[in-house]
């Protein structure tokens, strides 16, 4: 069985971020006081609400209404919170773009068990794989709200293993958040690779710079 996340390792995740976040500061540079910055500062606000509504502290939408508020440094009812993260949310499916290699390389895993473990929302991210093409290619999504647990907790790859029948060191995880995915794989069990596409200097065992050379770890441990 091989698991992957989504967002930074099918999906340029970041680049879709940083696009819209840019067009973003322009129509509302009135409220920006350092608009050269507020990528910067977007990507912090977002990652801050994220861990947020992963630690259950806040939901899904409360992050992105939050992420908007901070963002903009303004006092903003839901509603009018909601409707300008819509404005920035169209921005950023319209740039959503795939890694060159994520098409071709499971199209050659045809066949395998593949699945998905994200910290993303279900609906949005099955949404996301919809989208993309990508559905089709995954068995299973499984996400926090189905362990009731987050990456890099053992009960989400644990959860994911026995949905699909198999035992943890039976399923190979593939992400590209070095904490996150490949820590949080290999302390549950499975064989785990890092995938680092940016060549980052954290040391690691098992590492790729893209999914080509995944496939090729794959094929040396049949």
């Amino acid at each position: 069985m091989i698991f992957f996340d989504i967002d930074d390792t099918l999906l340029d995740y970041k680049g879709s971020q940083d696009t819209a976040a840019k067009a973003f500061s322009k129509k509302y540079a009135t409220h920006i006081s350092a608009p050269d910055q507020f990528v910067d500062v977007f990507n912090r606000v977002t990652d801050h609400h994220m861990a947020r509504y992963l630690s259950g502290e806040i939901s899904f939408q409360e992050q992105r209404r939050w992420r908007i508020r901070d963002s903009l440094g303004l006092e903003l009812s839901d509603q009018e919170a909601d409707d300008i993260f819509a404005d920035y949310y169209q921005v950023y499916e319209d740039s959503w773009q795939l890694f060159p290699d994520v098409l071709d390389v499971l199209e050659k895993l045809r066949g395998k068990q593949l699945a998905v473990i994200t910290n993303g929302d279900k609906d949005n991210q099955t949404y996301k794989l919809d989208r993309l093409g990508l559905l089709p290619f995954f068995s299973e999504v499984i996400t926090p709200a189905c362990a009731d647990a987050a990456k890099p907790d053992s009960a989400i790859f644990q959860l994911a293993a026995r949905v699909a029948g198999k035992r943890p060191e039976e399923c190979w995880y593939i992400g590209d958040n070095h904490a996150l995915d490949y820590h949080g794989a290999l302390a549950s069990g499975f064989k785990s690779v890092w995938l680092n596409r940016k060549s980052r200097p954290e040391r690691c065992d098992h590492q790729c710079k893209d999914l080509y050379g995944f496939l090729d770890i794959l094929q040396l441990s049949s």
